[in-house]
């Protein structure tokens, strides 16, 4: 799914212009699902122990997914292929990776 928009740094600096795309995307009357595959071989196990590059990748498009959709949760996860192995990221671990 591809996904766009502007986003307002925490810092204040000037607005970004965000565009990827999403491997799996659920909208529901009550929250926004967010899924990324990802085929790391070994994948890490834990959470903790996930690539900045993803986290930062989530927590970006979390926060505009978060924008366009400001009534729902948003949740995001990441689809490790080898195995396959689904883990869901915290809003705890995804905000300080916030753009």
């Amino acid at each position: 799914v591809p996904i766009i928009g502007t986003l307002v740094p925490a810092s204040g600096d000037s607005p970004v212009v965000i565009s990827g795309q999403v491997d799996r995307l659920l909208v529901t009357d009550d929250e926004i699902v967010v899924i990324d595959y990802k085929t790391n071989r070994p994948p890490p196990l834990l959470e903790d122990d996930v690539p900045t590059v993803y986290l930062r990748q989530m927590a970006t498009y979390s926060a505009l997914l978060q924008s366009i959709y400001p009534e729902r949760p948003v949740r995001a996860a990441l689809l490790w292929t080898d195995g396959p192995r689904l883990m869901p990221l915290t809003d705890a671990q995804l905000e300080g990776h916030m753009p």
